[in-house]
């Protein structure tokens, strides 16, 4: 045996071999001892519960409700009644910006602190009149999701979307949710529609802001 080790060190390739050798024979060690320590256990551990985090990411519906009322977002509201009006605006760190389109023209405003202001060339003065005649609790995101969580609802699911269905006082309210977020809310009441549309702040957003 010695000397046959001896031929092959002596060879042209017989250190090149001994050395593929060894490094093999150490390979398999490691191999072994991963098996008898759990290395591997715990590797397949961990990507099963990469998996278990990829799928936490799908929210309840109550989950998305608080992620809409907590985080910064732009929204397009569209009211059609007798005459159509659009609010295009965002919410962001606690204050509101946005522009009304109405009968008076378009109207840029920021809501901040309970107060209502209409901007002019740079110029605040404090404005009233930013809902007009509009029942607001159709514009008021919370007072929705109160009176829709005491209702029970249709649910209607299409792949990865859900859409939520309730008639409260012979109004129809449609709640549209993916995965992760409610991106529109429909109402009709016997006066009108009322359609809030809704993307994370910095998504793909084509609004005036």
């Amino acid at each position: 045996m010695k000397n046959k080790i001896q031929e092959i060190m002596n060879s042209e390739k017989g250190p090149t071999k001994i050395k593929l050798t060894l490094y093999i024979v150490f390979f398999v060690l490691v191999v072994l001892f991963l098996l008898a320590s759990g290395g591997f256990e715990s590797d397949i551990n961990r990507r099963r519960n990469s998996v278990k985090d990829e799928e936490k990411k799908v929210l309840s519906f109550k989950e998305k409700q608080e992620k809409l009322l907590k985080e910064d977002h732009t929204y397009k509201y569209t009211i059609s009644k007798s005459d159509t009006i659009i609010y295009d605006g965002k919410i962001e760190n606690g204050e509101e910006y946005g522009y009304k389109d109405g009968k008076e023209g378009i109207i840029k405003y920021r809501i901040a602190g309970g107060k209502t202001y209409k901007i002019t060339n740079n110029t605040e003065e404090e404005y009233n009149n930013l809902y007009d005649d509009l029942d607001k609790r159709y514009l008021d995101v919370n007072n929705i999701f109160n009176l829709i969580n005491s209702s029970s609802a249709m649910i209607d699911r299409q792949n990865k979307e859900v859409i939520y269905e309730y008639v409260i006082e012979e109004n129809n309210y449609k709640i549209y949710t993916n995965e992760i977020e409610i991106y529109k809310i429909n109402i009709v009441t016997k006066d009108g529609s009322y359609t809030l549309e809704f993307k994370p702040l910095g998504g793909n957003y084509e609004g005036k802001i």
